[in-house]
């Protein structure tokens, strides 16, 4: 069982945390600590016998047992005054030095009713350590099936990291990547990266990949996520997004909540838009001292695929982009419109392709989107293959201007084309994670020439057989080479 000393200030929680373990006092025998940690303001009441599954409290121990044994040598062979007390340090430090413990001598000291209690210091300099985090470590030294909430994965994890308690340390990975979340992916790949649990480091890697746009951008804790971490998200070619849009919505939104630390509940994205549109006009906030440091965020962006003429109106009015990036946008824009949407000077295509994509999740039979560029339609389709399989076909196809699909609104208001024939560039990638491992199949970037008629409207179809209740993610990513 572990006590706390009579200290008036602890956190409730972690009171009832160790308050719970009282089924784990050892046996009559063992009734009365024998060590006492002193750590993070606290005194930890832990009994011997079960210290040896932590590294640095089975050392601080047998350390202190040695010293007391030296100092009743003394006592009895050289007669020197001595008062109660057996004291060793323990310092932790957040750098390569962590290892390094430090030694001091007090004088013994004898417990209640004459047992000796042997005091162990330990100085916590990791800022992922709290008093409740170490107090479900502790307890973990008397019971393998602790229970541990997702929320406090982190604080424990660092603290097992820190007594060096490797078996804690091993289950805290296993449950971390099951308990992958938007409010715990951002806590985990920190820890993760800081205390080397890569497995851990890359699982959380995958889930952004998927679910930062989807999922993470719809909540606060957007604002945990590293600028390193987001950059290295934004331009992996696995990174799923509903649209180009979406992307620099989020980027706009993550920049807004690094601005402003103090914000603590998701703004609506045009407070985003009030918010850029009232700093200072004297150059664009990427171009500006305190903005600079954010441009690599942003040169990730396949902006030439925002073609909305409000949402680049938005755009301007945010004053977050330099000019020349915006004139190179338009211009781009501008002359594939005017060659039939030859989209000029783009050649890597996983760099500048237009992506589009689909959540498919429930029981929807079919998804279907429509994707309008430089006067070309095509419908992305997910289609179920059959109620007993779970398993879906995706493909995607050229529809001509006036097709039903299109729909009055998008043909009434779009450029359309009347060539019949028209080189497309694309790539299919299905994705969805299992067990904490991502899935991928795609059919690879294809070149073909799409027309107007049955045979040859539509592209490769990809099948892919899903595990039930999984979501899945679909992006198709196009480019019209020049012809």
């Amino acid at each position: 069982m572990l006590s706390m000393g009579s200290k008036k200030h602890q956190e409730p929680l972690l009171k009832d945390a160790v308050r719970r373990q009282n089924f784990l006092r050892p046996g009559k025998a063992h009734k009365k600590h024998d060590v006492v940690l002193k750590a993070l303001g606290l005194d930890w009441e832990l009994y011997s016998q079960f210290l040896h599954k932590s590294d640095v409290l089975a050392h601080l121990l047998r350390t202190a047992n040695e010293d007391s044994n030296l100092m009743n040598y003394s006592r009895n062979h050289l007669a020197q005054p001595q008062s109660d007390s057996s004291r060793f340090s323990y310092t932790t430090l957040d750098d390569a030095t962590s290892d390094q413990c430090s030694t001091y001598l007090d004088l013994p000291h004898s417990s209640v009713e004459g047992s000796q209690v042997i005091e162990i210091f330990m100085d916590i300099d990791d800022p992922l350590v709290s008093q409740r985090g170490l107090g479900i470590a502790l307890s973990c030294l008397y019971a393998d099936d602790l229970p541990i909430s997702a929320q406090d994965l982190t604080s424990v994890l660092a603290a097992a990291a820190v007594l060096k308690f490797d078996e804690l340390v091993k289950r805290c990975e296993r449950m971390m990547l099951i308990s992958i979340t938007y409010k715990t992916v951002c806590q985990f790949h920190k820890a993760a990266s800081k205390y080397n649990l890569e497995a851990v480091a890359l699982a959380c890697e995958c889930w952004l990949e998927l679910n930062l746009i989807p999922k993470l951008s719809m909540h606060i804790e957007l604002a945990d996520l590293d600028s390193q971490l987001l950059e290295k998200i934004l331009i992996s070619n696995r990174l799923f997004t509903i649209n180009e849009l979406s992307v620099f919505k989020t980027l706009c939104t993550w920049l807004f909540l690094e601005l402003n630390p103090q914000v603590q509940m998701m703004p609506p994205y045009t407070t985003v838009i009030t918010y850029f549109n009232s700093l200072p006009k004297h150059c664009p906030f990427l171009e500006a001292e305190e903005g600079i440091m954010y441009q690599p965020l942003f040169v990730s962006l396949h902006l030439h695929g925002i073609m909305d003429s409000n949402e680049i109106q938005d755009m301007l009015l945010m004053n977050i982009l330099p000019y020349r990036w915006i004139v190179d946008m338009l211009s781009q824009q501008h002359k594939s419109l005017c060659c039939g949407g030859d989209m000029m000077g783009l050649r890597a295509f996983h760099k500048t392709a237009i992506r589009q994509g689909i959540v498919v999740e429930g029981d929807t039979k079919i998804y279907s989107e429509i994707l309008s560029l430089y006067g070309f339609f095509f419908e992305l389709k997910v289609m179920k293959q059959d109620v007993e399989t779970p398993g879906y076909v995706i493909y995607f196809q050229r529809l001509k201007p006036n097709d039903s699909a299109v729909g009055l609104k998008n043909f009434d208001r779009s450029t359309f084309s009347m060539r019949s024939e028209r080189v497309v560039k694309y790539s299919i990638t299905v994705q969805y994670l299992l067990d904490s491992v991502q899935h991928i199949h795609s059919t690879g970037v294809h070149a073909m020439s799409f027309g107007l008629l049955e045979k040859t409207c539509r592209s490769q179809v990809l099948s892919v057989d899903m595990p039930p209740d999984t979501p899945m993610f679909v992006t198709f990513a196009v480019l019209l080479p020049p012809t």
